[in-house]
């Protein structure tokens, strides 16, 4: 990207003032210098910049509170304080995809309470529209920074997901504190302007981005493969704990097995269920099934054996019959029920559906009202107008008011809730149908078992003979179908559990292997380093030599410049005087700008010359400028001592002396500062 020009434009608050003041300054693609005495404004120029970009939390905070007073409150001219009433400012810039743009932002306005400051008006040949700052989704599709990526072909890209499913991407204020350092705090480290948005690392993984590393993208899929596992570990625990209540229920219990963390599959395989049996004896599940089915043959044996007289049977079959006709009353029931819990479960699914799309249209009308201008029925998602139901591709053309904006976000907001309703009284009928189903199968269960009994009986001796053996039967059917029941659950539940470990254990591997990848990057990171030490040398480093200097992804460096000692590593920040930690800032500065795979393609650079820096450094710092086939942007102090030796030097005799070194140089030359009376684009009032 390249920034072709920068205007201001304040009216006056008093009425008899007639100047429109401001600025209005134009940049070459290759080396820009903007000087001026103290105070003068090189800074206020270069603040618009960044406000017109959206940027300006790299300066301070959000919001026009970070510019100087002079743009939106009083500035001197003429030796008389001028009170603003209305301004803005615009840039020009030619992005990465060759077009052309003007930027626009209000500083202030006759309302104060106005909402156009988080906004930025874009102007495109003929068209005009607005994207919107500082707020949630503001790199998404509505959002201004999605926008300037896209048109500079720069990647958002998540880098950090929460437990919940938030993302977090790199996001644009830190991918352009590439491209900007300035005064007040922006030498005092690397970097040290970058908002960190609560990003762990965030340094490495800016730097990650700028030169196209592959450690970027692993460092993503070791998060993924983070959070998966603790997914995992999380359905081991509710099926190692559902499983021991299974158990628990049925008096009996399970071998130890580890609740937090996923076993291999052997140690799964090796899991078993085991009853107290009469006398204190522990028998496994399998055994105690088989002794029971022994009992029950034993039992039907002694009723074999029973002689007397035969019971009339028209009773039994009476009992049989009413018995036959129950369990099919319940099994109708069982039916129906089932078919209510698929229909109800149905009704979720589109609750869910529809509570996800009136969130998306929620957020939509959200983002339209954050901004003034192009506001259209095309920027919304939902296919039709929530208030009349007309589609909207029929009323494509209509500008959305503020008025419809609120009564669309108020209807969604009450469709909102009554969906929620919906899906919470659905999900406890759900709960309910579930238990019915439960108790429907449980009764046939028990009722197979009567009939059994019955059927028996009328092939048995007397009933009275009968009773007890029967009585004892049928509770051990019952003992027998629950452990049948739960060695089905049971076994079922380590085929769950082999597969959560069989996913375990392959995000493990995958882990492994992510750490232990041979460092492709160590090639990129190389040139990186070389470039680096070049620059260090062509600015005259000094301090240790640039022997021992190394950048590498060590934890502990991060990819900054670290100056190795032996075993022991020291930052370069550290071990270098203060005018050579500058040199070292100046060199990470220009090996991003000429080595990086993706960066925002120029560089600002307020007061380089810090710390009586020698006058050969900045005549070096300006050939390599030139050298970089980079636009890049210098706010240089006219008159100022650059060495303990040197007497001051006036930046344009030095600019002179530089022979064949093309730029374009702004002179602030008024003593009323940058902001004076100027012939620029007709003022706006709002």
């Amino acid at each position: 990207m390249n920034i072709n020009r920068v205007e201001l434009c304040i009216v006056p608050f008093d009425i008899a003032d007639s100047n429109t003041y401001g600025f209005d300054y134009e940049f070459d693609d290759g080396l820009n210098i903007i000087t001026g005495d103290n105070s003068s404004g090189k800074s206020t120029i270069l603040s618009c910049i960044y406000y017109c970009l959206g940027l300006e939390q790299l300066i301070g905070s959000k919001g026009s509170k970070t510019l100087s007073p002079a743009l939106k409150d009083y500035f001197k001219y003429d030796k008389r304080d001028v009170k603003v009433k209305v301004s803005y400012c615009k840039l020009y810039i030619t992005s990465e995809n060759g077009n052309s743009y003007i930027l626009k932002r209000w500083i202030k306005t006759e309302d104060p309470s106005d909402t156009i400051f988080n906004e930025i008006e874009i102007f495109a040949d003929s068209v005009h529209f607005s994207k919107y700052v500082h707020s949630p989704r503001d790199h998404e599709e509505h959002g201004f920074y999605r926008w300037l990526a896209d048109i500079n072909k720069l990647d958002v890209i998540n880098v950090e997901k929460g437990v919940r499913g938030g993302e977090k991407p790199l996001y644009m204020q830190n991918i352009f504190a590439l491209s900007f350092v300035e005064q007040t705090k922006g030498w005092a480290d690397f970097f040290s302007m970058m908002p960190p948005f609560g990003i762990k690392d965030i340094k490495k993984k800016v730097i990650e981005y700028a030169l196209g590393l592959c450690s970027l993208e692993n460092s993503i899929k070791l998060d993924e493969i983070k959070l998966e596992k603790e997914r995992l570990k999380e359905v081991w625990a509710r099926e190692v704990s559902y499983i021991s209540f299974q158990a628990n229920s049925i008096q009996a219990s399970i071998s130890t097995v580890k609740k937090e963390t996923p076993v291999p599959k052997r140690n799964i395989d090796s899991i078993y269920a085991a009853l107290l049996w009469t006398g204190g004896e522990i028998l496994p599940l399998k055994k105690a099934i088989s002794k029971i089915e022994v009992e029950i043959e034993e039992y039907s044996n002694k009723i074999d054996c029973v002689k007397g007289d035969f019971i009339t049977a028209s009773g039994l079959i009476t009992e049989r019959n009413k018995t036959l006709k129950s369990i099919l009353g319940y099994k109708e029931d069982l039916k129906e029920t089932e078919i209510h819990l698929f229909t109800e479960v149905e009704k979720v699914k589109t609750y869910e559906n529809t509570i996800q799309q009136i969130t998306f249209d929620l957020n939509d009308f959200t983002d339209i009202k954050k901004i003034t201008v192009n506001r259209d029925w095309r920027k919304v998602a939902t296919e039709n107008c929530p208030l009349c139901e007309q589609g909207l591709a029929s009323i494509n053309d209509c500008h959305i008011s503020t008025p419809s904006i609120d009564q669309s976000t108020m209807f969604l907001k009450s469709q909102l809730v009554t969906y929620k309703s919906y899906l919470t009284a659905s999900q406890t009928v759900i709960e309910k149908y579930k238990s019915a189903i439960n108790f429907y199968n449980r009764k046939i269960e028990v009722k197979r078992v009567e009939l059994n009994s019955l059927y028996q009986d009328l092939d048995g001796p007397s009933i009275s003979s009968l009773r007890g053996f029967m009585q004892k039967i049928a509770e051990l059917n019952l003992r027998l179908n629950e452990l049948n029941s739960f060695d089905v659950q049971f076994n079922g539940a380590k085929e769950k559990l082999t597969l959560v470990s069989h996913d375990y254990f392959e995000q493990v591997k995958l882990e492994k292997d992510l750490n232990d990848e041979i460092d492709v990057d160590q090639v990129k990171v190389s040139n990186f380093e070389t470039k680096f030490i070049g620059y260090l040398n062509s600015f005259g480093y000094k301090s240790n030599g640039t022997k021992n200097i190394k950048i590498t992804k060590n934890a502990n460096s991060n990819y900054m410049p670290i100056v190795q000692y032996g075993s022991e590593a020291q930052s370069i920040r550290y071990v270098s005087s203060a005018s050579d930690f500058v040199r070292s800032l100046w060199s990470y500065y220009f090996s991003l700008l000429v080595n990086s795979e993706r960066h925002p393609g120029f560089l600002v650079l307020d007061e380089p010359g810090q710390h009586q820096m020698r006058l050969s450094s900045l005549q070096e710092l300006l050939k390599c400028s030139v050298a970089s086939g980079k636009q890049v942007i210098l706010a240089i102090s006219q008159d100022r001592k650059y060495n303990t030796e040197d007497e001051k030097v006036n930046v344009n005799q030095l600019l002179n002396q530089l022979k064949g070194v093309q730029l374009k140089h702004h002179h602030i030359t008024d003593g009323n500062g940058c902001v004076i009376p100027y012939q620029g684009a007709q003022p706006e009032v709002k």
